[in-house]
């Protein structure tokens, strides 16, 4: 039986995957195209953590701000 970390690096190989990423990243930078000041709440969830590091991949300028 593959690892989860088999599984992961099989998946982020397929075109789909990467389209769907390709897609997320036109949506984060068309928001900040449209919005002065657009921010990202964050939970510490898998799913806010995977849009930081979306965000932070297309708008490399962005500050992250922590609540402590």
């Amino acid at each position: 039986m593959p690892s989860l970390y088999e599984l992961g690096s099989a998946w982020l190989g397929l075109a789909v995957y990467k389209k769907q990423l390709d897609r997320s990243k036109g949506y984060v930078k068309e928001a900040f195209d449209l919005y002065q000041t657009p921010y990202v709440s964050l939970s510490g969830g898998k799913d806010s953590v995977a849009m930081l590091g979306i965000v932070s991949d297309v708008a490399t300028d962005v500050a992250i701000v922590t609540g402590k």
